[in-house]
């Protein structure tokens, strides 16, 4: 008989956790977060060595796109003048010609943009050796961060 209870309130359990993870599921897709996405070229400066090279504007242009195709998926994307509080994806790249090829770079920080103050959150910093790749890359730390934030690493 006692097993019998215990299977009944582990049956209870499961469809309790089954139904708060469909309507938090649900809440998720119904609400999406505002996001800013700037992707820049890192540009040239005293402390930048020959090798880094800025991407030309179709691999910039591609990239972006890339990048913000994947995005879209869970954020609406705003421009940086909107006034709403949102989410904030900053992006510089470069790239780099070697013997095997060439890898792609990119700097990104991503921060929390509201009443007109930027509250920095986190920093990365991603080398590929493809756009599409480093587009993977730059959209999937974003699911990294709020995964951190709902495990409790980030209070």
């Amino acid at each position: 008989m006692l097993k019998n209870k215990a299977q009944f309130a582990i049956s209870i359990l499961i469809i309790l956790v089954a139904t708060f993870s469909t309507n938090a599921l649900a809440q998720t897709k119904d609400h999406k977060k505002l996001l800013i996405v700037k992707i820049e070229n890192e540009g040239s400066n005293l402390a930048t060595p020959d090798e880094v090279l800025d991407f030309n504007a179709k691999e910039l242009f591609y990239l972006r796109s890339l990048t913000q195709k994947k995005l879209e998926k869970d954020y609406v994307l705003i421009s940086d003048q909107d006034k709403r509080d949102a989410l904030e994806l900053s992006v510089t790249v470069a790239k780099i010609h070697t013997p095997s090829g060439t890898l792609y770079i990119a700097s990104s920080s991503i921060g929390y943009a509201k009443n007109k103050d930027d509250l920095f959150i986190t920093h990365n910093l991603m080398v590929q050796t493809s756009i599409e790749k480093l587009a993977d890359n730059i959209s999937f730390q974003l699911s990294g961060l709020i995964f951190r934030v709902l495990t409790g690493e980030y209070k």
